[in-house]
């Protein structure tokens, strides 16, 4: 009998299409995003990432969810958005997130973004 190391079996949980069905990514984008969840997290909380994550090609794509994150946390009502500081807002919840750069097997450059845990 060949026993797995517990190592082992939290690797074979991480897959990509778990990203790639949440975030509607192709699987070189989600492939990135599970190379950054292995180099950064990979015994704990894979569930929580995949949960939380957002991608952009883009930082403004983060930028624009952690807005987005804001107004549904707070449940701020979409009359008052224009009297609202975006950029304030964003570079205030940004200190809470873990933004990342990566670079795709095909070389595209994008981005992943999560609140910590």
């Amino acid at each position: 009998m060949n026993k797995k190391s517990n190592w082992q079996e939290v690797f074979d949980k991480v897959k990509w299409q778990d990203l790639s069905e949440n975030l509607d990514i192709d699987q070189d984008e989600a492939e990135a995003g599970v190379k950054l969840f292995r180099e950064m997290y990979m015994d704990h909380y894979w569930q929580d990432f995949v949960a939380q994550v957002r991608f952009g090609h883009n930082e403004e794509h983060i930028n624009e969810a952690i807005y987005e994150e804001f107004f549904e946390i707070y449940n701020i009502p979409e009359n008052v958005e224009m009297w609202i500081d975006r950029d304030r807002v964003i570079n205030d919840l940004k200190m809470d997130w873990h933004i990342h750069e990566v670079k795709t097997a095909d070389g595209y450059t994008r981005f992943f973004g999560w609140r910590g845990f």
